[in-house]
C-alpha cells in the first residue's frame, strides 16, 4: 500500500474527477479522502452515483462546504484528515462566471483559506497543490509571467475571487510547501489510436463554444469576438497527470506553473476557419460585442434566443488578449514526460469527434431519418449535418 494519503477537494467537478481517476491509476493503494457537499446521509449515495466505489477501495467520500468554517468538517473527520493526509489538492471552487460576489467570495476565497488553516494541522503534510487559472489575471495585454498575478480589469466574480484565493495562497507560503498550478481552458481528454472517445466537458466548457454550435446550428456567420483573440486550451487528461506530478515532484514548493499551450495557442480567426473546413461552411466573420449583443436582442427570438443568453456569459473570452508564458513550466514538464499539444492539433481533433458523432447517430437512426427530406438543398442537408453534429457537448 502507498505511503501517501491524498485530500482531494472538487473531486466531483469535470477536472476534479479526472485528478482522482489519475490518483488511483497512478498511485494505487493510496488512500484519497475527497470531499463532497452532502450530508451524511446522502454521502454514500452520491458517491456510488459518481462511480466512485468502482474507481478504488481506497477512495474514502468525506462531507464538507468550502463555504463553511472548517469546510463544515465533522471532528472525526478532521481528526483523520489531520493524522493521515500527506499531500492536498484544492480543486474545489465554483467556476460560475455568472456567481454573485458574496458567493463566489464565500467558495473560493473563504473556502482556500479555511482549508490552509487545515493543512496547516497536518502532522504528515508534504505538498499542497492549489489548482488556479490562467485568467486571474482578468483581461489585460501582454505576458502572464510563471509567479505572482498582476491584475487587469476583471471579466466576472469567477477571476476576481480565484486571484483572492492565490493571495491568500501566496501568504501562506512561508508557512506551508505550496504549489500552485494555473491551467488554461481545460477541454476534453485527448485519444489516443484505438481509444474510445472521453467524456465532454463540463457544463461550463460546453457553453464556451456555444457560440460555435450557433454558427453551425443557425447558419451564422458572425461572432462577437476579435480574429486576434489568443486561444489557450489543454486536455483534462494532461492537466491532471501534470497536477500529480508536480504535487509528488520535490523541491516544488512556492513556485507557480502554467498548465498551458503558452505559444502553442492558436487565435480565434485559426480556429474559425477549422471549423468551416471541418463542417463545409463559410467561414466566420467577427463583430464588435457591443454591436453584436444590440443586433442580437432585436433579431434573435426563439429557440436560439436562450441559448445566445447562456453564452453571454463567455462573449469576453472572445477577445482574449493575454498570452501565457509557460517557458519555465514546459521544461519542468517535459522533464516528467508532459507536453501539451498545439490548440490547433487538440481542436481539429475535437472537431472530428463531433463530425463522427454525427455520423454515428444517424447510422444508428432509420433509413428515412437519415436522409435529409428531398425539399432540402444540398446546402440546406450539409447544415443539417453539422446541426447534428454539434449537438454533443463539446
Amino acid at each position: 500500500m502507498s505511503e501517501r494519503c491524498w485530500l482531494l477537494t472538487g473531486a466531483s467537478g469535470f477536472l476534479g474527477g479526472e485528478i482522482l481517476r489519475e490518483i488511483v491509476r497512478s498511485d494505487p493503494g493510496a488512500r484519497v479522502y475527497a470531499t463532497l457537499r452532502a450530508t451524511a446521509g446522502e454521502l454514500e449515495g452520491r458517491a456510488a452515483s459518481l462511480g466512485w466505489r468502482s474507481l478504488a477501495p481506497h477512495v474514502v467520500p468525506v462531507a464538507a462546504d468550502l463555504a463553511r468554517m472548517r469546510l463544515g468538517l465533522s471532528p472525526r473527520d478532521l481528526g483523520r484528515l489531520g493524522g493521515e493526509v500527506t499531500h492536498v489538492i484544492h480543486a474545489g471552487a465554483t467556476v460560475r462566471f455568472d456567481e454573485p460576489i458574496h458567493r463566489a467570495r464565500q467558495v473560493n476565497a473563504y473556502g482556500t483559506r479555511q482549508l490552509l488553516e487545515l493543512a496547516q494541522r497536518m502532522s504528515r503534510l508534504e505538498r499542497v497543490l492549489h489548482v488556479s487559472t490562467t485568467f486571474v489575471c482578468g483581461d489585460r495585454a501582454g505576458l502572464l509571467v510563471e509567479g505572482p498575478a498582476t491584475a487587469g480589469r476583471f471579466r466576472n466574480t469567477y477571476e476576481r475571487t480565484k486571484l483572492e484565493a492565490e493571495e491568500a495562497v501566496q501568504r501562506a507560503m512561508p508557512r506551508l510547501p505550496i504549489t500552485v498550478v494555473r491551467p488554461s481552458i481545460v477541454g476534453p481528454a485527448t485519444m489516443l489510436p484505438g481509444e474510445r472517445a472521453a467524456a465532454g466537458p463540463d457544463e461550463q466548457q460546453a457553453r464556451f463554444l456555444m457560440l460555435l454550435r450557433l454558427y453551425l446550428t443557425h447558419g451564422w456567420r458572425w461572432v462577437p469576438g476579435t480574429p486576434s483573440s489568443v486561444v489557450d486550451m489543454v486536455p483534462v487528461d494532461l492537466v491532471a497527470r501534470a497536477a500529480l506530478a508536480l504535487a509528488r515532484r520535490p523541491y516544488a514548493d512556492g513556485r507557480w506553473y502554467h498548465l498551458a499551450a503558452g505559444p502553442r495557442a492558436a487565435t480565434l480567426r485559426e480556429l474559425g476557419a477549422i471549423a468551416s473546413r471541418t463542417f463545409r461552411v463559410p467561414p466566420l466573420g467577427f463583430a464588435p460585442p457591443r454591436l453584436f449583443r444590440a443586433a442580437m436582442r432585436c433579431f434573435v427570438w426563439g429557440r436560439a434566443r436562450p441559448m445566445l443568453d447562456r453564452a453571454a456569459p463567455f462573449v469576453p473570452y472572445l477577445s482574449v488578449r493575454t498570452r501565457v508564458d509557460t517557458t519555465d513550466s514546459q521544461r519542468v514538464l517535459r522533464e516528467l514526460g508532459i507536453a501539451m499539444p498545439p490548440v490547433v492539433e487538440l481542436f481539429t481533433a475535437l472537431l472530428a469527434r463531433f463530425a463522427a458523432a454525427g455520423d454515428t447517430r444517424r447510422d444508428a437512426s432509420s433509413p428515412a431519418a437519415a436522409r435529409p427530406p428531398a425539399r432540402f438543398s444540398a446546402g440546406r442537408a450539409r447544415e443539417e449535418g453539422a446541426r447534428r453534429a454539434a449537438g454533443r457537448p463539446s
